[in-house]
């Protein structure tokens, strides 16, 4: 996700580059300059809107993936509480019968 970020914040800052460069170094009229810039900004938005497509898309798959990894890692461990519950509560069971048999004994 950070890549994509980079490469969103790259494409910025190569397309403000790229525009002064050609407005300073432009052998044409200012009107033909200037179209040439209008040009380049709409291709540019283009080019800007579909990164930050893509980004979005990326960072809501990125959203849902870790989602279920966090679903999957709650249902491991919700998993594991109630196996060690059994297991406490049949220990538990085994000691209390002990403790009635050991009263018997010692009743007798």
């Amino acid at each position: 996700m950070n890549n994509k970020s980079n490469a969103v914040l790259g494409v910025l800052v190569g397309t403000a580059i790229g525009a002064t460069l050609g407005i300073l170094f432009a052998p044409h009229k200012g009107t033909k300059t200037r179209k040439k810039i209008k040009n380049k900004i709409i291709d540019s938005k283009e080019e800007i809107q579909n990164n930050l497509s893509h980004l979005k898309d990326s960072i809501e798959e990125e959203v849902i993936n870790k989602k279920e990894t966090i679903e999957e890692k709650m249902e491991s461990v919700f998993s594991n509480a109630v196996h060690k519950t059994e297991d406490v509560i049949i220990a538990l069971e085994n000691k209390l019968k002990d403790l009635k048999k050991r009263n018997n004994l010692n009743e007798n």
